[in-house]
This record gives structure tokens, sequence and C-alpha cells, in this order.
């Protein structure tokens, strides 16, 4: 694996899980130990390509890319979600569908090879 430029290294992990399951699968704690791996593939001015694994290859999970700043001003976790979802909310919207129509097809499961996320800004640290 290449070496990743200071924009890819000011890049830092985020990852929003949403854990489809039952009742009877749910952790009292609330914790899910869902755990991820991402390796940076590659890195142009304005995009960058991720290989994400997740710990659990049947979780569904949301990739999330937010500025820096953003999540920093943010004063726990709670926030950082909330942030996330007012921001699929309003991208719903945008696209005029329901929140669950939008989400449905962005939620991802197992392995994604080769995602790539557009439209960054140079010199701008990012969370994903």
């Amino acid at each position: 694996m290449r070496k990743i430029n200071w924009l890819m290294a000011a890049m830092m992990l985020f990852a929003a899980s949403f854990v489809a399951c039952n009742n009877d699968d749910v952790n009292k704690g609330g914790n899910t130990d869902l755990t991820f791996n991402i390796e940076v593939a590659e890195v142009t001015k304005s995009n960058a390509t991720f290989n994400i694994t997740p710990s659990n290859l049947e979780a569904d999970y949301l990739v999330v890319v937010l500025d820096a700043k953003a999540v920093e001003s943010c004063a726990n976790d709670k926030e950082i979600i909330n942030k996330i979802y007012d921001g699929v909310k309003i991208a719903a919207e945008n696209a005029d569908t329901t929140f669950e129509a939008y989400l449905i097809e962005r939620v991802k499961r197992g392995a994604l090879e080769n995602h790539t996320v557009s439209s960054l800004v140079p010199a701008t640290k990012y969370y994903l």
C-alpha cells in the first residue's frame, strides 16, 4: 500500500453503523462491537478511494464523510449521530424521497471495495 499524503493522513475513521437485528439479538448495553478495517487505495485532489471491511460481514452500515470541523464541534457521539441523521434527512428531502427509501439505497453490507468519495476540498480534514 502506498504512503498516504497529508490530506488522507488527516482523514480519520468515523463510521456510523446501522445494524439490523431482531429484538432478541439486541445487546442490552447498546454496544454492537462493530469495528472497521479501512485501507486507503487512492487519493487525488478531490477524491479518495477506500476498501472498507466491517468486523461483522452481515452488519448493515452507512459510510459517511464529514468535515473534521463539524465533527470536532460536537460534544459527544450522540451529537455526531444527530448531525449525520439530520444530513441524511435533508439529502432525502432534496432527492424528493423518504428517509427510509434514501437509506435503503445507501446502506452497505459486507466488505466494500474501491468505494470512492468525491467532491473533497483540498487541504480540508475529514472523518470517514
